[in-house]
């Protein structure tokens, strides 16, 4: 489990739990509700507490996975392998400990699924074998837990839905249309039950008028404002991605992504398993007067095919890849309920006539046991995030270099997140006054969380620059630079679609930020330096997360580690354009500060562009000392370096410095 705050969404939603605030929309005022609870454990950081719940959400669905397979095939060892699996695959390992909602949707996933086996347990005739049978409950009582749990699980994430429509319909029209569907009182108690469930979204009504938290999203105090916030409006209702990024992928390359993912997940094992168990459950005569397999068939299609098509995330982008991998757990839990059936089918048809019960028990859980342990072994190691404080260490280097009271405008998830979790949080550095430019563009930021600003100047009702009454960026430096004399720094990208400050402003690297400058400021580049050397993040104080088998290019850790670079990249870029200067008087100075800048980046994590231009900083040395003819063998030896990564489309330079390296090595062979 993450000892601190994890990247994404994580550190947000740890901060609404922590404040009782309201999260990005929809709110997620269920996981607010009990994460508020976490906090007041009295150990370990706030982000841990909150970690423990989603930890403890992961155990509950673990449970109500086996219960639902357990009692749907009368098989211990079949719930015991659906639960043990699905738990332990890696993507849902990953969410299960850190804060985040998807471990309460696995949980109620699971809960709604048990309860629905249950009710068909209790609609039909069949009785489980054994003294140990459970026991069957009112159909209709269980429709009203079923109609609480629905509208409960709403409050966490939407993406339920798709699941809960199916489970209505197949619940009140194909199985229980006598007593539910064609007696009124019974629709409106369900409804009203429903209802019921969804009352912790009277938060975001309540919170903003209690107390108008910092860092708080919306404007949901009034009934437009909630309305926005529920349908998630300001990303697009039904969409996950508010960008315009297409890359022209379908429901074709996303199945592809999907089955792929699942076969990664679990082994060669779970995909025929699965579908043997799907088959199995589609044609069992179980559950009777209609099979709940085919519901479970019929929610698994919906869901695969109708929300796959809807989702508008570029999969070509792997940090996009990796947030709609997030949302393949809820159709896998089917998955992992098919491959317990399928397994209890087998060992139902597989063992001689002669096989006592006692040794059946035996061989099918020593080979369940087996399974499991290989599945957590192999999954362990890359899992196990006990010591990732990396997250922690990434804010801690945008935060501490800065002066006092300093202005930092974010762009960003990681850039915005942790720093605000960090203030909040753990108290570090609330004198900074961190400005995320997404929120500041939409139209409650700047009344609804101006105000926690006081010596920030929001020049207008909104942060946009063709609005009318609205502020461009340009306008905004303007005041808070030239006219307040206030430090402003940037982390992460500017929003796009505003240029206006481009002709009237600059940025110097700051470590992990950049200092924003009006372009007019003329800055001694080396006196600089002195600034910026201690401002650089170090090794020696961050736990950087350098296995690339643990980190992929999906997760967060690889985009904050490449932030990290960047920052030395960034450093190295300024000095290299103040060489190239001729009318420069430090420029040698200036290629030696880059070649000792990405020296260091080679040492610890290379990159073709750190090579390249590493290279070309020794290059111009070497025509400035034309005897020396180590520098010779530097360019040979780093634009080797450089070649070897192979060519890269549109690098127009390759050609050049593949005959620049045989030059230099046949000078250095003749010499």
């Amino acid at each position: 489990m993450f000892p601190s705050a994890p990247g994404g969404d994580s550190a947000e939603l740890i901060i609404a739990a922590y404040q009782m605030s309201v999260a990005h929309p929809p709110g997620y005022p269920l996981f607010t509700w009990l994460g508020k609870l976490f906090t007041f454990i009295p150990f370990g950081t706030i982000a841990w507490r909150v970690n423990l719940m989603s930890v403890m959400c992961g155990v509950l669905s673990a449970v109500f996975m086996f219960r639902a397979v357990a009692l749907w095939t009368s098989n211990n060892w079949a719930g015991f392998l659906s639960a043990a699996m699905y738990s332990f695959t890696p993507l849902i390992w990953t969410y299960t400990v850190q804060a985040e909602v998807f471990s309460m949707n696995n949980m109620f996933v699971n809960l709604l699924l048990y309860v629905t086996v249950l009710y068909a347990y209790s609609k039909s005739d069949a009785l489980v074998p054994g003294n140990d049978a459970p026991k069957k409950h009112d159909p209709v009582v269980l429709a009203h837990v079923g109609a609480f749990l629905g509208g409960l699980s709403l409050t966490n994430q939407h993406t339920i839905v798709i699941f809960l429509v199916p489970i209505i319909v197949w619940v009140t029209v194909v199985v229980g249309r006598r007593e539910l569907l064609f007696v009124r009182e019974r629709w409106v108690s369900l409804f009203g039950v429903m209802l019921l469930g969804m009352t912790p979204y009277l938060h975001l009504l309540v919170s903003p008028m209690i107390n108008p938290h910092k860092y708080s999203w919306g404007d949901t105090s009034t009934l437009s404002g909630f309305k926005t916030h529920f349908l998630r409006e300001e990303y697009g209702t039904l969409r996950l991605y508010s960008g315009t990024m297409d890359d022209g992928s379908g429901l074709w390359e996303r199945w592809g992504v999907y089955f792929g993912n699942v076969h990664k997940e679990l082994h060669y094992l779970g995909l025929p398993l699965a579908a043997l168990g799907a088959i199995v459950a589609l044609k069992g005569k179980r559950f009777q007067p209609k099979s709940v397999g085919t519901l479970v068939m019929v929610a698994y299609l919906i869901y695969t095919c109708w929300f796959f098509r809807l989702t508008n995330l570029p999969i070509n982008s792997a940090l996009h890849l990796g947030v709609l991998m997030r949302f393949f757990m809820q159709p896998n839990a089917l998955v992992c309920i098919w491959m317990g059936i399928g397994f209890s089918f087998l060992a139902d048809h597989l063992f001689p006539a002669h096989t006592s019960t006692t040794q059946k028990k035996t061989i099918l859980g020593a080979t369940v046991l087996a399974i499991v342990a290989f599945h957590i072994g192999k999954n362990f190691n890359t899992m196990d995030q006990s010591q990732n404080w990396f997250f922690y260490d990434y804010g801690l280097n945008i935060l501490q270099p800065l002066p006092q009271h300093a202005v930092l405008l974010v762009g960003g998830d990681l850039q915005s997140n942790i720093p605000q979790y960090l203030q909040l949080c753990e108290g570090i550095r609330t004198d900074v006054d961190v400005l995320p430019m997404e929120t500041m563009s939409w139209d409650w930021y700047t009344p609804r969380q101006g105000v926690h600003f006081p010596n920030v100047t929001f020049p207008g009702y909104t942060y946009h620059p063709w609005k009318q009454g609205a502020y461009s960026m340009k306008r905004f430096l303007d005041v808070n630079i030239k006219d307040k004399k206030r430090e402003v720094f940037v982390a992460g990208e500017w929003k796009q679609g505003d240029p206006t400050h481009q002709d009237h402003f600059k940025t110097l690297p700051f470590g992990m930020t950049q200092r924003v400058l009006p372009v007019e400021q003329t800055v001694d580049l080396m006196m600089w330096k002195a600034i910026l050397d201690p401002a650089m993040p170090r090794l020696e104080q961050t736990r950087l997360p350098n296995d690339t088998a643990k980190y992929s290019a999906e997760s967060w850790e690889s985009v904050a580690l490449a932030n990290f670079w960047e920052a030395y990249n960034k450093k190295a870029n300024v000095f290299l354009q103040r060489g190239f200067d001729r009318n420069a008087h430090d420029s040698e100075a200036c290629f030696h500060e880059v070649v000792s800048t990405l020296e260091y980046v080679r040492q610890h994590h290379p990159s073709r562009w750190s090579l390249k231009y590493l290279g070309v900083a020794y290059d111009h040395l070497r025509y400035k000392f034309p005897h020396d003819k180590e520098w010779g063998r530097k360019v040979a030896e780093i634009w080797s370096e450089y070649l070897a990564y192979g060519r890269e489309e549109g690098d127009k330079d390759f050609d050049t410095i593949t005959k620049a390296v045989e030059t230099a090595k046949m000078m250095l062979t003749q010499q």
